[in-house]
């Protein structure tokens, strides 16, 4: 633990008093804590100062060590007490003033100790509480405690809880429709039923803080932040500009004070995408893009992101035929016939004898008989020795096999409407030249040869239209998209009979959290809430309501029985018609071999 004690002072005679001060503070936890002494205007910037004392002699000096406070050299949701060495008649409003500034940087725990007005051996401390039963988002000083004849009373603890109940106050919170993340029911009179399940933690978490919810949306979703924030869009660029947003507060609790009401639609005109949101939440991920910029809290769940894949094209009427056995097994089966061809041919030069043997006396067409079996027919003249018979035996065995085998193979894809392979991991979709579609804050993923130009950004509106059209085959592209939106749409979709594919490659990881304002006074709140759930496994409870996840697994889509269609049976009325005229221009030779005679010898020959 560090404490650094900042200070300002008028004149000399201030600082000498100041150093007294100090000087105690030193002597009293000496060898306890390590303090870090340093005037307002030489301070090092190294880092951010979580624990803090500011002495000052007047609102004045307070001023000046205001100035040069920011978020690099301060932690905003630090501990600060401010030690007001001056005398005032007025130190009550100065003390509100202080704390009033405190509160346009967001920071809540914060004192204000002060000397008495008619009474220099009383010291009092105030404090705010800007959520309370009668105002929401003000500053009005409370006395906390007093310091009288060397004896402090305080009401509580010295930085009493202040957000972790927000007594109904509103919270403006930026997210939309996207389910199983979040659903928007509209309930009338604007307000909305927050549903799936981070609509569930938005509701619970109003209900364990007390605070009521007012509704934000953008067309963009999540949009893009950018470094200075001008040019930050969607419910990301809302959530940066703290300073529309204090004055969105402002405007708020003056519209209740008066009665006018609180979300009037020129409310924004200004901040209308910057600053309008207290937090963010919607399938939002935390990044390193967003560090420096945004806080976020703790992450809740996780999932991969992935891409949406198509299912690749259909199978054509002569590929459904070759589809049944693999292409090592047609390599057998054609290299079996061909060394029958080339054995039968390499007895045409031996002895009658020997070609009985081994084909068996009357057979005349020992090849043609060879193909006749392998397709079922039956043998006109069988064999009479053993060796041929064996031959023949071991032929109708394998043959036997495989033709059933493959009928039986076929009937299947000819039931099931089999697709060709799918483009399932990024070499494929190169090669296949698909694109990649997603937004434009997941192009960061992306940013290697050759991915970065198949990459298409698409617009918040355009992902949910190319997500389901992921599931056709004539989809030239795949779709970037977390993997718990997937089993979502498979379930959603499993009556029709739909299946949406992922690709076998992890993008990356994905940790869901929600978005704050930086150094937001509701982290603290919203992390000690959020790790309950957690633990507890509250959140594997709402996920699961929402989303199961079998449904990321490729099921076979079982449906009840069908006859098969013309369509399916046209590849083997194309086999019938090309052998058909193979056949015909066979018959056709054979009849010009009668006049051809190099024909007949080599008719001849093969049979």
């Amino acid at each position: 633990m560090q404490l650094s004690i900042t200070r300002a002072d008028k004149n000399h005679q201030s600082y000498i008093y100041q150093s007294g001060i100090i000087n105690e503070v030193l002597y009293e936890t000496k060898d306890r804590i390590l303090i870090r002494q340093e005037a307002f205007d030489r301070r090092e910037k190294d880092f951010a100062r979580f624990y803090n004392v500011l002495v000052c002699d007047s609102y004045k000096s307070f001023n000046k060590i205001l100035d040069v406070m920011s978020v690099e050299t301060y932690d905003y949701t630090g501990f600060y007490t401010i030690i007001m060495t001056g005398i005032a008649d007025n130190y009550t409003e100065i003390a509100g003033k202080m704390l009033e500034e405190f509160w346009l940087k967001n920071i809540v725990n914060v004192n204000v100790a002060t000397y008495a007005k008619n009474d220099t051996e009383k010291a009092i401390m105030y404090t705010y509480f800007p959520f309370t039963p009668s105002h929401c988002g003000r500053v009005k000083p409370v006395v906390w405690g007093v310091l009288e004849n060397g004896t402090f009373t305080t009401n509580g603890s010295i930085f009493p809880e202040k957000v972790n109940n927000l007594h109904r106050c509103n919270l403006t919170v930026g997210t939309f429709d996207f389910p199983p993340y979040m659903k928007l029911t509209p309930h009338g009179n604007g307000s909305y039923y927050y549903d799936g399940f981070e609509g569930i933690v938005t509701r619970v978490l109003g209900q364990r803080l007390n605070f009521s919810l007012i509704l934000k949306t953008d067309d963009a979703r999540w949009g893009w932040i950018s470094e200075d924030g001008k040019n930050s869009t969607g419910i990301g660029g809302m959530v940066k500009n703290s300073a529309c947003l204090r004055a969105t507060t402002d405007l708020r609790v003056t519209l209740e004070s008066t009665g006018t009401g609180i979300n009037p639609p020129w409310m924004s005109l200004e901040c209308l995408l910057r600053g309008e949101v207290n937090f963010t939440v919607g399938s939002f991920a935390t990044t390193y893009a967003h560090y420096g910029f945004l806080t976020t809290t703790i992450s809740y769940h996780a999932t991969s992101l992935t891409m949406l894949i198509p299912p690749g094209r259909p199978y054509t009427p002569l590929e459904t035929l070759f589809h049944p056995m693999k292409y090592i097994i047609w390599s057998c089966i054609g290299s079996i016939f061909i060394a029958s061809a080339v054995l039968v041919a390499a007895t045409q030069f031996t002895t009658p004898q020997r070609r009985a043997f081994i084909f068996g006396h009357g057979n005349h067409h020992p090849f043609i008989n060879t193909i006749n079996v392998f397709l079922g027919g039956c043998v006109s003249v069988t064999p009479r020795r053993n060796f041929a018979r064996f031959l023949l035996m071991v032929w109708i065995l394998m043959s036997l096999v495989i033709r059933s085998s493959y009928q039986g193979a076929l009937f299947k894809i000819l039931k099931e409407n089999r697709n060709a392979s799918a483009a399932d991991t990024l070499s494929k979709m190169h090669k296949q030249g698909l694109k990649i579609y997603g937004v434009d804050s997941l192009k960061k993923y992306f940013t290697t040869e050759p991915y970065n130009k198949m990459y298409v950004p698409i617009s918040a509106q355009e992902l949910d239209d190319y997500r389901e059209r992921s599931s056709s085959p004539d989809f030239d592209g795949v779709v970037v998209t977390p993997a718990l939106n997937i089993a979502y749409l498979n379930e959603k979709h499993s009556n029709e009979h739909v299946q949406y594919r992922r690709a076998k490659e992890q993008v990356v990881t994905l940790y869901y959290c929600i978005f704050l304002r930086k150094y937001s006074y509701l982290m603290k709140p919203f992390d000690k809430e959020l790790w309950k759930y957690v633990e507890s496994g509250l959140i594997n409870r709402w996920t699961s309501i929402f989303y199961n996840i079998k449904y990321l697994k490729e099921v076979e889509r079982k449906s009840g029985l069908k006859p098969l269609t013309l369509d399916q049976l046209s590849g083997i009325f194309a086999a019938y018609a090309i052998l058909l005229s193979l056949s015909f221009v066979v018959f056709l030779l054979e009849m010009l071999s009668r006049k051809l005679r190099f024909l007949a010898q080599l008719f001849n020959f093969l049979n």
